[in-house]
């Protein structure tokens, strides 16, 4: 998949293109790219997915409006969410640059995959990111409505075994209650 990245708070004035009408316009023209790719048979006879990842920092209608510009522009997918600027849950961060990652964005980053599960009906797979460090934090995003979690600062404190115990976790969890993965997905969105 081809990830676009609006989000990160590294980038001076990047953030800015996760406003609806851009987001839209950027998306539109990716799509058309990858379309005319496809056509010329560049892809190799593959569809590649556009996913567009998001900050956790938007307000709720400056989030939806975003959201429901990269539907209409043909966007195949959604990434929630990138790291955050809010430093109000972390001691001593006031001076440091760059996004804080890990626990202190957990819960939005949930809140995020919820409410983009439920504007969506379902319809755009999410990839959730954000505080995940074991299986109950990847089940949590699932439950929110995450088809795919992705694992950065949980996979650095915790090291090379944590995507086999959340791999574990869930499969335990797919046993006890009988369910798929699928019946998970969006669950408790």
């Amino acid at each position: 998949y081809i990830a676009v990245n609006v989000s990160s708070p590294n980038t001076p004035g990047l953030r800015l293109l996760q406003e609806a009408s851009k987001i839209h316009s950027l998306v539109s023209s990716i799509k058309k790219f990858i379309n005319q790719k496809q056509a010329a048979g560049l892809n190799q006879g593959k569809q590649i997915p556009l996913f567009v990842k998001f900050s956790p920092d938007m307000n709720d209608a400056e989030f939806q409006s975003s959201i429901e510009a990269v539907m209409a522009a043909g966007g195949d997918g959604l990434i929630l969410t990138n790291t955050t600027v809010d430093k109000s849950k972390v001691t001593n961060a006031a001076h440091q640059e760059g996004g804080i990652s890990g626990v202190p964005v957990r819960d939005r980053s949930t809140e995020l995959i919820r409410r983009a599960y439920r504007l969506t009906e379902g319809r755009l797979p999410i990839i959730g990111v954000g505080g995940i460090f074991s299986g109950q934090d990847a089940l949590q995003k699932i439950k929110a409505g995450a088809s795919l979690v992705q694992v950065y600062t949980g996979y650095i404190y915790q090291g090379p075994s944590l995507p086999m115990q959340i791999c574990r976790f869930i499969d335990n969890e797919l046993k006890r209650s009988g369910k798929t993965i699928d019946q998970l997905v969006g669950s408790e969105g």
